[in-house]
């Protein structure tokens, strides 16, 4: 026990503040930052600052055919982000305080994924973020020790395989289990790993197995479990969200809690339904038309990744600050956040940072024009 406790400690630390990791920041980085949100906070909408985190949707295609994906259910035009987009945005680069893989993809999928964290690297204090089904963990390993990271999440939605694999499949968690327990390991060569996570997409036929997610990431050596709830995208599905199962959701995420401080884990669990401090707003206050910038990968500008509203296209700015400055994103800041002006997307907003958990729609999705399509 000691020495998984040791393990833990030595994992490397990064603490959240305002919605984001914050680790050692250059003055650049630092003056952008605090003008940025001194901007939010005084609800501007055309902004001298640079966007504080980047997003890139490196691709939409994926290896896995997880049971839950809303990339089960429309058309998609597989696409691939392309590598000289990292030249377009490099102003921006030089002023974010940090850069995330994350999209309706797995971005080690993308075939230029080593040489866009390679080139990320360049950056000074720019910190990495990869959120990954953890398919090509033995590529990441590798990164990890020529390149670096400083976040990575896996995804593992079960504390056995029976679980995992039934519903993320394709993936194995036993392969995820041993090459994460290598990348910890990677410390006694005095290698600094990433700050880790496991992220779980609870469910009826998961949500039990939430405490042993604990013990699991206890026993590898992984500091947090990050819980985020079903949206059900398909009829099949909605008896297995958590809107119907929410005193089963209740007792699985207080023997968590327990389990949690109990092991030092760090638990990031959402609000329970009928708790959420939104009451009865459409979502909680939303910052990222004023930190971040999505870049999907089809090269359009999104709000986030779960809205539908593409604000621009990259490639039709040769300035991407008069892009940060269009016309379109000066209404999604003057909007977002006005219940009775807010476009329709953020209406029936289900991203797990700003959902109002007391909606249903923020737990099914059935009925409305899914996003993505």
């Amino acid at each position: 026990m000691v020495e998984k406790d040791k393990r833990l400690k030595n994992v490397y630390k990064v603490r959240r503040i305002d919605g984001l990791f914050q680790t050692e920041l250059n003055e650049r980085q630092r003056r952008n930052g605090e003008l940025n949100a001194k901007e939010m906070r005084e609800g501007k909408t055309i902004l001298k600052s640079y966007p504080r985190r980047i997003v890139l949707e490196l691709t939409n295609r994926c290896d896995l055919r997880c049971i839950m994906c809303g990339r089960n259910f429309p058309k998609f035009t597989p696409t691939s982000m392309r590598l000289s987009i990292l030249d377009k945005i490099d102003d921006f680069l030089r002023h974010a305080e940090e850069v995330t893989l994350f999209g309706w993809g797995e971005p080690t999928v993308n075939p230029n994924f080593t040489k866009f964290v390679e080139k990320l690297s360049e950056y000074p204090n720019l910190r990495k973020y990869v959120l990954t089904n953890g398919t090509c963990l033995e590529i990441i390993k590798d990164i990890i020790i020529e390149y670096g990271l400083d976040i990575l999440a896996v995804s593992l939605d079960g504390a056995t395989a029976k679980t995992n694999d039934s519903i993320r499949r394709g993936s194995s968690f036993e392969y995820i289990v041993r090459n994460l327990s290598e990348i910890i390991k990677l410390q006694d060569n005095g290698i600094k790993v990433p700050y880790m996570n496991f992220v779980f997409v609870a469910m009826t036929r998961n949500v039990e197995e939430l405490p042993e997610m604990i013990k699991l990431a206890y026993d590898i050596g992984i500091p947090e479990v990050k819980c985020v709830y079903l949206t059900a995208f398909s009829k099949g599905l909605e008896k297995q969200t958590m809107w119907y199962n929410r005193e089963i959701c209740r007792k699985y995420f207080e023997m968590t809690k327990k389990i949690a401080k109990e092991l030092n884990i760090n638990s990031k669990l959402p609000h329970y339904i009928g708790e959420d401090p939104a009451d009865d707003l459409p979502h909680k206050p939303c910052y990222d038309p004023w930190r971040d910038l999505f870049i999907g990968s089809d090269e359009g500008v999104r709000p986030c990744q779960s809205s539908s509203l593409i604000l621009a296209n990259i490639n039709d700015y040769d300035n991407i600050f008069e892009l940060w400055n269009s016309e379109n994103f000066k209404e999604m800041r003057a909007t977002v956040n006005d219940e009775t002006k807010m476009p329709d997307s953020c209406k029936l907003c289900y991203q797990s940072s700003y959902a109002n958990w007391n909606k249903k729609y923020a737990h099914i999705q059935t009925g409305y024009k899914y996003s993505p399509e």
